[in-house]
């Protein structure tokens, strides 16, 4: 989470208003993210969405990205 003063890293980046450093450290969280075992539900969800993240980061791609990182959807069955 992140104030109107110190947005999320996430949000920067589909905005649009990340640097280079910025964009670099969430794809880094993003691929370790993908290594992790999730807490809850099935291992193979957990992969297919962290994959989608971690292709959308590596394409550049912010609408693939903006829908891959739909957090409810991810939390509601992993978290």
């Amino acid at each position: 989470k992140g104030s109107k003063e110190n947005p999320p890293l996430l949000k920067k980046v589909m905005g649009g208003s990340a640097t280079e450093e910025e964009k670099a450290k969430l794809a880094e969280y993003i691929r370790k993210m993908a290594t992790l075992k999730p807490p809850e539900g099935d291992a193979a969800s957990w992969k297919e969405k962290t994959h989608a993240l971690v292709t959308a980061m590596e394409k550049n791609d912010l609408k693939a990205l903006k829908t891959a990182a739909n957090c409810k959807a991810c939390h509601k069955v992993h978290k």
